[in-house]
């Protein structure tokens, strides 16, 4: 990959900034990397967020919650934990749901 030492500054206003920063963060990616990609003629495209991201997200949350209680010594985190489950139970429904 050629070392990139050049700087182009563009002015923008205030929504044309917050577009092409939602924009990149939809798609995943830096916003100067955004910008260089579609100025060079690339159509870069939001990312696909799975239904299940959340959810496995979660459970990590709760398998470090108690492993951190196993190592404390079962510290009282019960608020943190019962809001997990909640979480958990709402992911749950969310995906088991019928479709209508």
């Amino acid at each position: 990959m050629p070392r990139r030492s050049h700087r182009l500054p563009i002015r923008l206003s205030d929504s044309e900034l917050s577009k092409i920063r939602g924009r990149a963060a939809a798609c995943g990616r830096p916003v100067a990397r955004f910008v260089r990609e579609c100025a060079l003629g690339a159509i870069p495209r939001a990312l696909r967020r799975q239904p299940t991201d959340d959810l496995i997200h979660t459970l990590s949350q709760i398998v470090r919650l108690l492993v951190a209680e196993g190592a404390a010594g079962a510290a009282d985190n019960a608020p943190t934990r019962q809001a997990l489950v909640a979480r958990l139970m709402a992911m749950l429904d969310h995906l088991t749901a019928p479709e209508p």
